[in-house]
């Protein structure tokens, strides 16, 4: 579960940081993000369907719920090795390395002889991306005269992008003045 958090944070600060990333390296980013999310997505159901959802089915000692649980527990094993071996592999760990050399180019300053066009700092430009996303879901809220409105339906979408990007920024420092301290 909380890989698949991780997963949404990180999706969320590519809607963020995606400007900073090169448009294929960015689409190949968001590719391998679904794809390790629905390995997760299926494993943690697979989990679910036989922790949760079985402890209810009374008829124990019936043929067929037994065949269902052994069935689900292959498939529930099945599904835990597909997304330990997607997290695991080195396709997975270059994605994120690569993400995360892009955010850290903001943070750093240019090379010698590099051009001179200023960048935005890490924090100023996730406080610009969180600004946005806030822009966004306090226009969608103003649509709550019009129940049927097809932006107050994206609401709580948007409101979940914002929440994790605001997760996935919370370990950036606060912005303070030059020179001070906390």
């Amino acid at each position: 579960h909380q890989a698949r958090v991780a997963l949404r944070r990180l999706r969320s600060a590519c809607r963020i940081f995606g400007t900073v990333i090169p448009r294929r390296q960015r689409a190949q980013t968001q590719v391998q993000i679904k794809a390790i999310s629905r390995m997760l997505g299926n494993a943690r159901n697979c989990d679910v369907f036989s922790v949760e959802t079985l402890a209810h089915a009374d008829a124990a000692d019936h043929a067929g719920i037994a065949a269902v649980r052994r069935r689900a527990q292959m498939l529930r094993r099945q599904a835990g090795r597909e997304a330990r071996a997607a997290v695991a592999a080195s396709a997975y760990t270059i994605m994120l390395l690569q993400f995360a050399q892009k955010l850290f180019e903001l943070q750093t300053q240019p090379q010698p002889g590099a051009s001179p066009v200023p960048r935005p700092r890490l924090e100023d430009f996730a406080a610009g991306g969180l600004a946005h996303l806030h822009r966004s879901v306090k226009k969608r809220r103003g649509h709550f005269e019009q129940p049927s409105s097809p932006a107050l339906h994206r609401l709580p979408a948007e409101s979940t992008r914002l929440r994790y990007a605001v997760a996935f920024c919370r370990p950036l420092p606060p912005r303070t003045a030059p020179g001070t301290f906390r």
